[in-house]
């Protein structure tokens, strides 16, 4: 069971999901223990398999399939493109927001030229703490002068950088 939403995402992704502002509104969420309701569910006569996993708003609960992303001819990564070392590896988390010893495998800068020669927009918050604007500028020079991605671009030299909405970098 799915909201029109997460039936998109479902499609886009791959990813059968909901988070628990939108799970709440249907009534059938259990808000304090952040989980459906059995209660609610069996009275209903509604199958708690049927219920996509709920999470936090901020989470990210899933990349664009393949396939979408071929036919639309872009990646996106939004609200994450920074150098590792300068934002998850630069504060105490718990270890299910990254991979251990990533930085040993690359930076972000390798994970991003995986996509080339597709476009590239990322978006980054202009006060996000954990993925500081200057360290997202890092990352993007990182990758402009990384050769393996530069080779199959035409134009990496564009970005914007809005006071009030963030830092929108577009490469095609």
């Amino acid at each position: 069971m799915l909201l029109p939403k997460d039936y998109i995402r479902l499609k886009l992704t791959g990813d059968y999901a909901t988070d628990v502002s939108d799970a709440s509104g249907t009534l059938l969420f259990d808000v304090p223990n952040r989980r459906w309701s059995k209660a609610v569910l069996d009275k209903l006569g509604i199958p708690a398999d049927w219920m996509p996993p709920a999470f936090e708003g901020p989470e990210i609960t899933g990349t664009l399939s393949s396939e979408v992303a071929e036919s639309v001819g872009l990646a996106m990564v939004a609200g994450y493109y920074c150098t590792f070392k300068d934002s998850i590896y630069s504060i105490y988390h718990c270890l299910c927001n990254c991979v251990p010893n990533m930085l040993d495998w690359g930076e972000m800068r390798e994970i991003a030229a995986l996509i080339a020669p597709r476009p590239l927009l990322v978006i980054s918050g202009k006060q996000d703490a954990i993925f500081p604007i200057k360290a997202t500028r890092r990352a993007y020079a990182e990758l402009r002068d990384f050769q393996l991605y530069a080779e199959g671009v035409q134009d990496m030299t564009g970005w914007e950088f809005s006071e009030t909405q963030g830092l929108y970098i577009k490469v095609e």
